[in-house]
């Protein structure tokens, strides 16, 4: 099931945010509460990014299955 705002969100513009968190995150200068927020939004916008890689590998076997 997909959140709100998911369906919106770009592969490419989902794995910048990612980064940028992951980034953050390395940087240890977060308080607690600000270090878990941004992870619960990192593996939310990992899953965008999964799903979507997942719905690109779907449809590129279905396109190479066209082809024979």
């Amino acid at each position: 099931m997909q959140g709100e705002g998911e369906e919106e969100i770009k592969f490419e513009e989902a794995l910048e945010k990612l980064e940028k968190i992951v980034e953050e995150l390395e940087k240890e200068s977060l308080g607690l509460d600000e270090t878990i927020k941004k992870f619960e939004e990192g593996v939310r916008l990992f899953k965008i990014c999964k799903r979507k890689l997942e719905e690109a590998e779907l449809k590129i076997e279905e396109l190479m299955e066209e082809l024979k």
